[in-house]
């Protein structure tokens, strides 16, 4: 890639959209009972954390793929850009009652890692 053409993927917009949309389910789900709320909301927020831990695991392995010869500084910004889209949606809090940045922490290693290609 030349070239960073300003906005996340494509892909992840659609896989974003698609876990906001899902994740959107679990705040709907019935709560006859206070057990029953506060199981259903343990497990949308184990889903939500599983989801955003396994999409920065898959982007990390992308930079990480021994097939990758080279990276061009087009490249770099165009992943600059979709973790940023990544932080967007952990701090959007598609899944209430994570406490603080719990969820944004799914993405630090990115971000890290990100910083240290800009460097370079």
């Amino acid at each position: 890639m030349a070239e960073s053409d300003g906005r996340a993927s494509g892909y992840l917009m659609d896989l974003i959209n698609f876990l906001r949309s899902t994740f959107q389910v679990f705040t709907h789900l019935p709560n006859n009972n206070n057990d029953h709320a506060s199981m259903s909301g343990k497990v949308a927020q184990t889903a939500c954390m599983s989801a955003c831990k396994h999409l920065s695991t898959s982007l990390m392995q992308m930079l990480l793929d021994t097939e990758l010869k080279q990276i061009s500084m087009g490249a770099i910004q165009q992943f600059n850009l979709d973790v940023i889209q990544c932080e967007l949606f952990a701090s959007s809090e598609p899944v209430p009652g994570f406490q603080g940045d719990t969820l944004q922490l799914a993405f630090i290693d990115l971000r890290q890692v990100n910083y240290l290609t800009e460097l370079y």
